[in-house]
């Protein structure tokens, strides 16, 4: 966890997010398990963690789509997959996380999502978890402007 915190931490300064498509990967991609992780594991983080690691990984325009694809794929459940594994990390916008996450109060203990301010505006990440002992997985993104649906 800490050496999961200490990274988080060392990238969190850039922030990309985007919807932009290419035509690279995409094709395998609901085809594949999820991996999940039991709450007993040192892997186990809750949705702000979840959340500001996606933003900081999905935060390195430089690599190749491999590379980028390679370190956000786990993050995401399958709906998180479908809908980002077309997009080309040297396309999104740069982007500087600028005060506290904040987590949406949810209703049900397997859904949740984050508010993340940023430079360009407030960020919504929405995650879900196959159970409460499950790991959380990243499935859409919100921009700022765009409304998500009430918890």
């Amino acid at each position: 966890m800490n050496r999961l915190r200490t990274m988080v931490t060392a990238c969190a300064a850039t922030v990309v997010l985007a919807g932009c498509g290419s035509s690279t990967g995409g094709d395998e991609v609901a085809d594949e398990p999820t991996p999940t992780t039991s709450a007993s594991s040192v892997d186990q983080v809750d949705e702000v963690t979840a959340a500001e690691q996606f933003l900081t990984l999905w935060a390195r325009p430089n690599l190749s789509y491999a590379e980028w694809w390679a370190a956000l794929r786990p993050l995401l459940n399958a709906a998180g997959r479908q809908a980002y594994s077309d997009t080309d990390p040297a396309v999104v916008p740069a982007l500087r996380i600028t005060g506290e996450l904040e987590v949406e109060k949810s209703p049900v203990e397997t859904y949740g999502r984050v508010r993340v301010p940023t430079d360009q505006g407030v960020f919504v990440v929405q995650l879900q978890r196959p159970s409460a002992q499950d790991r959380w997985l990243v499935t859409r993104l919100w921009f700022p402007g765009d409304t998500p649906p009430e918890l």
